[in-house]
């Protein structure tokens, strides 16, 4: 026969590692099921109601409002420390200063419950407006330079026909839009000196096929000090609704190969796999489709960086970066909202920063926008870990707050089940 005693401590003491576990993953839901990446104010509302419900069912102490802390706040602090590249630090003091807040509310609320959610409601609406706040959209300025683009794909035309390439984006795709926070983009069809000498960037996306005549030119433009970022996809997925032969539809290879061997690479074919999520080394999150990786001749003035996926060459006076896919860019692999495609919070990926960063030519990738999930068997592992760290610390509040008292209904179901309690004398 289990001692009513001991069922009755154990079930009160195992009602906080369950909110809290139900916290826990209640933070995961709004913000990384749907774009891949952690918003530490997400734990902002599950943690106020586990708070507020623990208060209930403990006294007042400041000792139990600290445990309960503890319980709220670190375990996704475990989460986010252990499943991203960079940790949020901003966003997760911010969650912690506020819900440390409200669990010293809570305490000083004593024995007015109405009061308590009062605060929590206060606490929890001025936290919203924070976190919406916090979210910026990329902020319009002067651009600092002006990038030619030449491309196949569908960044500047209106989309005609059932694919709706550029989703009500006007004329220029969300990407170019995206990218006029820094660089006025205009289009050229033609790569001749008299294109190339009105500027000193150009932007190669996967173009059409180039005639003799203008990969000269555009080798010699390089050499004279241009800076030139390509994208050659050796397995392109844009979709079209051009059919197949149409000279309108992008070319579903890279067509650069007599330039690449020119400079020392090789574009290795692509596989017919799906496409994948890679975090490069700088933490930012790009996502691939069709890609493939460089190498690079004994002597090659390139070096290859990300396993491949990205060769930095120095032609002459000038300098080239090429990357061995160009579906990145596509509205469908980086935005959820391309009709607002300066607004961080529906970014799915890096793709804006790191483009406007590789035409710039930084020498290091920009660093995340966001803190990306960086795999799922990772966050398995974290959650594992996190979910630990709540049986531990909810073994530490039952040492030093002692066992919470049950609510009077709970405990009339024990002394029914199990027999009357033992009451303490104190």
């Amino acid at each position: 026969m289990i001692d009513a005693a001991v069922m009755r401590r154990a079930v009160m003491a195992l009602l906080p590692a369950l909110a809290a576990a139900i916290s826990l993953f209640a933070g995961l839901v709004p913000t990384l099921l749907d774009y891949g990446r952690f918003e530490p104010l997400d734990w902002l509302v599950p943690g106020f109601i586990v708070l507020m419900a623990m208060r209930l069912a403990r006294g007042p102490g400041h000792v139990c409002a600290a445990c309960h802390w503890a319980l709220v706040a670190l375990p996704p602090a475990l989460v986010l420390w252990l499943a991203t590249r960079v940790m949020p630090w901003p966003g997760f003091l911010l969650l912690a200063t506020l819900l440390a807040a409200g669990a010293f509310a809570l305490a000083m609320a004593r024995r007015r419950p109405w009061l308590a959610a009062l605060i929590g409601t206060a606490l929890f609406a001025a936290l919203r407006l924070g976190a919406w706040m916090a979210h910026e959209d990329v902020v319009s300025a002067p651009p600092a330079g002006r990038v030619a683009v030449m491309t196949a794909l569908p960044l500047f035309q209106q989309a005609q026909g059932k694919g709706g390439l550029l989703h009500g984006a006007g004329e220029r795709a969300p990407i170019m839009s995206a990218l006029d926070a820094e660089w006025r983009a205009n289009p050229i069809d033609v790569l001749d000196t008299a294109a190339l000498g009105s500027t000193d960037r150009l932007l190669l996306a996967q173009p059409r096929l180039l005639a003799p005549a203008e990969l000269v030119a555009l080798d010699d433009w390089v050499r004279q000090g241009g800076s030139v970022t390509i994208l050659a996809d050796p397995l392109l997925r844009w979709p079209s609704s051009y059919p197949l032969g149409d000279a309108r539809r992008p070319p579903f290879t890279s067509l650069l190969d007599p330039l690449m061997t020119h400079w020392g690479l090789t574009l290795e074919p692509a596989s017919m796999g799906s496409g994948e999520r890679r975090m490069l080394a700088s933490g930012a999150m790009i996502e691939l489709a069709g890609a493939s990786h460089f190498t690079a001749a004994t002597g090659a003035p390139c070096s290859l960086a990300e396993n491949g996926l990205i060769a930095y060459c120095r032609i002459g006076k000038g300098r080239a970066v090429l990357i061995a896919d160009a579906d990145w860019i596509d509205d469908r692999l980086w935005t959820l909202a391309p009709a607002q495609p300066r607004d961080r919070r529906r970014w799915t990926s890096d793709a804006p920063a790191m483009l406007s960063a590789l035409i710039r030519g930084d020498a290091q990738l920009p660093r995340p926008q966001s803190p990306w999930l960086v795999s799922q068997a990772v966050l398995i592992s974290a959650l594992r870990w996190a979910l630990g760290l709540i049986v531990l610390l909810t073994l530490a509040l039952d040492r030093f707050a002692g066992a919470p008292r049950a609510p009077q209904g709970l405990t009339a179901n024990i002394d029914r089940n199990f027999g009357p309690l033992p009451r303490d004398s104190t």
